[in-house]
């Protein structure tokens, strides 16, 4: 079957951690079907962000790839007026990228429903195919909120498409709430490659990563942002390191806009020699980091289904998690790992101590991932969905 994908990010040599969630489907999927996929990304003119975004159109087609991916470029103008026209823009680089590469598709599938959602179903009813959306988080936790035209055009593709997938079932019950029929939602969550992400001694993997033999390690991979909680953990970071006796060392995988901010905060805290800022590692380079960490922290404020917490129990990890949004139907119970209300310091510290001292089994841990999330399971109900609507 042809399937053409469409998502607005891809993973790169800038951004290695770019929608790597979606790209890593889309390899999986490319197995069963005949994917193409198009990546509109947008260039704002009179504005500081369009000069990165114009370095981005030097780029090549990745080469080995199973699926051919095609990079489309929309202009649009900074404001208010461009966000009005952000999704027409969007969708009309889609056309016309379909046009001029006479791409063909028996069915169309969407990552977020907006803007992607909200332009896959304009162009199903311009070419007369399926559409499949998938929902993520900030579409129907942030975007379908609005009372504006984001809003509006949010609640369109919610109601317009086929088919959609939530990650999470706190996303499904969000889905109807905002006018989906509830027989036309799927729950499927993101998948893991079990043989990439699997169980590997911690003393060996942290002759790769380089990492104390003898700390205990305590793993952030994420951006560096609020809604990532990651201010929460460094503040929790002084009473976790006077309640070990081993060393401890915070291990920082990811790029953002706190970045300097949480430097500068570390030496307040006098901190900075128990934590290592390692920037963002390409999904390829995630599993013997994850093998070296004793747990795998996120205290987020806000998530979807985050794929890092599936891969860090792939490779038999504990975590120590906020219980937002999908997390909760990750970590089922207490011995996969730990789970605290967001933004509390105290109960975070506690919880890290806590799971630092315990001895988990690492084999259930993995067990439970592989039944749960292995790609060939998700999959197979994807493909599933694909087959139901044509």
């Amino acid at each position: 079957m042809r399937v053409l994908v469409i998502a607005g990010g891809f993973p790169t040599a800038e951004k290695p951690d770019e929608l790597v969630f979606v790209y890593n489907q889309v390899c999986q999927l490319a197995q069963y079907e005949n994917i193409t996929m198009i990546v509109p990304v947008p260039v704002f003119l009179f504005s500081k962000r369009g000069i990165y975004i114009r370095e981005k159109r030097k780029l090549e087609t990745p080469k080995n790839l199973n699926f051919k991916v095609y990079f489309t470029y929309f202009y649009i103008l900074f404001g208010r007026l461009g966000i009005h026209f952000y999704a027409y823009s969007q969708f009309l680089s889609i056309l016309i990228t379909v046009l001029l590469h006479r791409i063909k598709t028996d069915i169309i599938h969407g990552h977020f429903l907006y803007p992607e959602g909200f332009a896959t179903v304009l162009l199903s009813k311009l070419l007369n195919k399926p559409v499949i959306n998938t929902a993520h988080r900030v579409d129907l936790l942030v975007y379908a909120e609005g009372k504006g035209r984001v809003g509006a055009k949010t609640k369109f593709a919610i109601r317009q498409t086929d088919k959609i997938i939530c990650v999470a079932d706190i996303l499904r019950e969000k889905a109807v709430y905002f006018g989906a029929k509830p027989e036309k939602i799927e729950v499927i969550p993101n998948g893991v490659d079990t043989e990439v992400f699997s169980l590997l001694p911690t003393e060996m993997a942290r002759k790769t990563t380089g990492l104390d033999l003898n700390a205990k390690v305590v793993l952030f991979i994420g951006q560096l942002i609020k809604r990532k909680g990651i201010h929460i953990l460094l503040e929790a970071i002084p009473d976790i390191v006077h309640s070990i006796k081993t060393p401890v060392l915070f291990v920082i995988l990811g790029e953002g806009i706190l970045k300097e901010q949480l430097r500068q905060r570390a030496k307040e805290l006098r901190i900075e020699n128990y934590i290592q800022f390692l920037g963002a590692k390409e999904n390829k380079e995630l599993p013997p980091c994850i093998n070296s960490a004793n747990l795998i922290c996120l205290p987020s404020f806000s998530e979807g289904l985050p794929c890092v917490l599936i891969e860090a129990l792939a490779c038999g990890k504990p975590v120590v998690a906020t219980r937002v949004g999908g997390i909760a139907e990750i970590i089922q119970n207490e011995n996969l790992g730990i789970l605290i209300p967001p933004g509390d310091v105290k109960e975070l510290a506690s919880a890290i101590i806590t799971a630092l001292k315990r001895d988990w089994d690492r084999k259930k841990i993995r067990e439970y991932a592989v039944a749960q999330y292995d790609w060939k399971i998700v999959c197979e109900r994807i493909t599933g969905l694909y087959h139901v609507l044509m």
